[in-house]
This record gives structure tokens, C-alpha cells and sequence, in this order.
């Protein structure tokens, strides 16, 4: 192939997707520990990453408000 194109079969292809896939985990792993140490601008990606996360660890925590209604909520999200 002179024109520089490269031919992988199926099997590498797998192997490559599944490489990308396990590398993807492990970036978004160690964004989610950085966003615990950076001063992350209000309203940016970073800042909502962190702050999903520790909404995430205080609800998985027992720390989450439970409403009986959805009037008893919105009460709650208008004070």
C-alpha cells in the first residue's frame, strides 16, 4: 500500500476499541480525583464534574432529602 493506508483485521480492531474503552475509564478515573484538588471555575465542566460527584458521594452516603410529594419538593426547591 504506497498511499500510507494501514489494514488491521477484526481481531486488532477489537483489541484497539477495547484498549480505547479501558483508557477511557481510567482518564475519566483520574479526572474525577483531580477535580477533588482543583479550583474549578463556577459553571465550567470541571466544576459540575466535581460537584456531580460529591452530590453523588453525599446521596450514596444517607446524606440525600426525601420528599413524600412533589409539592412537599418544590416547597423545598423555592425556599
Amino acid at each position: 500500500m504506497s498511499n500510507g493506508t494501514i489494514v488491521i483485521n477484526q481481531q486488532q480492531a477489537k483489541s484497539l476499541i477495547s484498549d480505547l474503552m479501558e483508557l477511557e475509564v481510567k482518564v475519566n478515573k483520574i479526572k474525577s480525583s483531580l477535580a477533588n484538588y482543583l479550583p474549578a471555575s463556577y459553571g465550567s465542566d470541571l466544576w459540575w464534574e466535581k460537584s456531580d460527584t460529591e452530590a453523588i458521594k453525599s446521596i450514596k452516603s444517607g446524606n440525600g432529602k426525601k420528599f413524600s410529594s412533589l409539592d412537599e419538593a418544590l416547597e423545598y426547591l423555592h425556599s
